[in-house]
């Protein structure tokens, strides 16, 4: 009797997974000001409470998932727009059956579609959390009408010493906008050899890519054509970290977390870095203080606002609530879109696109 029982809880629980796309239930939003009214485009997080990846609107409403993800640290990226007028997102997932770590791909507008692996990108073996990020660069139409768009993620193995390293690769994709699917090119991967690099990110125009290492943000040509040269260096202030950041919409300047004050493991800010052409740093300003984890900050298209994840434990064992947040750059104030659960790893999208009903 009590076999039946759980057999027939693991059913029901197996079906309710399968229909969360369908049936999940928006976050509630987090405290503080109500948000200003909503600015341009929409927002990618991953929901670990659901195992989903979901969209919101800018002011916390509109919640829409798009597609499940065993990995609780994926962090989806938004494509640019391509020739046919889609805009896609990009994940890694986990295949439960075969253990490989695959890309998935959906449309997102102008409708949302179903999510499918990108074949040939994927990654054998246990997925480690250091290869949960992707990143676009801006599609390219070579003289013939091919239309190409590179992908870069990082790629985890171990040395002959037995100690971990990490990759950058990047891949080139043709895109078939009949099919609206991809097809990887071989012979243009590209792999830049590093010793911990995460969080690879391409810059607007697609020219540089920058990542994180040991603490500090790098950058080098996403063609390969120079060596990776220290970015935004916190060796003056040892002890603390510089984390995941985002390009400004125009290139600019770099929004970054960073414990470089108060060197605390929960006491993370935002900071914003002015670049100058040749890739160095201007000047660097503290955003503000607030000793609340603010971590994975995210531009909007317009670059007067910057969502982020706050809160939460993200290194140890145990699962805490996080937030999604907002700070309006023309005045400093800040925003909770929603919270109280387990959400992370925002990305608004690079363009303007309709709200979510």
């Amino acid at each position: 009797m009590c076999r039946r029982a759980t057999t027939t809880a693991l059913i029901l629980g197996l079906l309710t997974l399968l229909m969360l796309p369908l049936q999940a239930k928006p976050p509630q939003k987090g405290g503080g000001k109500t948000p200003p009214p909503a600015g341009p485009g929409l927002i990618a997080f991953s929901d670990a409470e659901l195992g989903v990846v979901a969209l919101i609107n800018p002011d916390g409403t509109g919640y829409t998932p798009v597609g499940l993800s065993e990995l609780t640290y994926t962090r989806p990226s938004w494509s640019h727009a391509f020739s046919d007028g889609t805009v896609k997102l990009a994940w890694w997932d986990q295949d439960p059956v075969t253990l490989k770590t695959r890309m998935m791909v959906a449309n997102v507008f102008p409708e949302i579609g179903t999510p499918t692996p990108v074949p040939g990108v994927e990654i054998q073996g246990i997925f480690n959390w250091t290869e949960a990020n992707v990143d676009w660069s801006p599609s390219v139409i070579s003289e013939t009408g091919t239309e190409t768009v590179r992908l870069c993620y990082t790629e985890w193995d171990w040395s002959p010493d037995g100690s971990p390293y990490t990759d950058l690769v990047v891949v080139e994709l043709v895109y078939d906008p009949v099919s609206g699917g991809f097809v990887v090119d071989p012979d243009a991967t590209l792999t830049i050899n590093t010793s911990s690099a995460r969080d690879p990110r391409f810059s607007p125009d697609g020219t540089w890519l920058a990542f994180r290492e040991s603490g500090q943000i790098t950058v080098a040509k996403s063609d390969g054509s120079e060596a990776p040269k220290l970015l935004i260096d916190d060796s003056d202030d040892p002890g603390s970290f510089d984390r995941q950041f985002a390009w400004s919409p125009d290139g600019t300047k770099m929004v970054f977390a960073s414990n470089r004050n108060g060197k605390d493991d929960s006491d993370f800010d935002l900071y914003i870095a002015s670049l100058n052409p040749n890739m160095s740093v201007q000047s660097i300003e503290r955003l503000r203080s607030r000793n609340i984890r603010e971590r994975a900050p995210t531009w909007s298209p317009e670059g007067a606002q910057i969502a982020y994840h706050h809160g939460g434990n993200r290194f140890g064992m145990t699962w805490q609530d996080g937030k999604i947040g907002k700070v309006v750059l023309a005045d400093g104030d800040h925003f909770n879109l929603f919270g109280d659960r387990k959400v992370r790893y925002p990305d608004w999208s690079p363009m303007n696109l309709p709200p979510l009903p």
